[in-house]
């Protein structure tokens, strides 16, 4: 099957921080979107092979805040952090089917790149993921 189908709420719990993000920075482009992707995985990478050299990417100021918001969402999906108190648990992933969920999201980003140029993810993003995405997260005892 395919990754979506086994891992949608967790995409969704990747996704949907960085849409709401992206609301916020609408100039924002796919490649910066790519470079904190492939940073993530080249830190859990790291994790599954320690005798593997971490080869990180300079990321810019904004690329840095992305990835500071999407790192404790990974981590969170490891098991390794508590989700926020308004979101939904999850049970925790392993880091190999971590690491598919971020490729998948990679590839995701490179065809909206060759499809739709240089912001053709973060469109899709926000068209794909508009304010219901965000009740699919929520605890179900959250009134709010």
């Amino acid at each position: 099957m395919h990754t979506e189908n086994n891992y949608l709420v967790e995409l969704l719990k990747i996704e949907v921080p960085l849409r709401n993000y992206i609301l916020q920075h609408p100039e924002l482009s796919d490649y910066s979107v790519l470079r904190v992707y492939e940073n993530l995985v080249e830190i859990y990478k790291t994790e599954v092979k320690p005798e593997r050299k971490l080869r990180l990417q300079r990321l810019e100021a904004h690329e840095q805040e992305i990835f500071d918001l999407l790192q404790p969402v990974c981590e969170e999906l490891l098991g390794r952090r508590k989700a926020p108190k308004k979101q939904v648990s999850t049970v925790p992933i392993g880091l190999s089917e971590l690491l598919e969920c971020l490729k998948r999201l990679i590839k995701s980003v490179n065809t909206w790149i060759k499809r739709h140029g240089r912001q053709g993810y973060v469109r899709f993003i926000c068209q794909a993921l508009d304010e219901g995405a965000d009740s699919i997260l929520k605890a179900p005892d959250d009134a709010s």
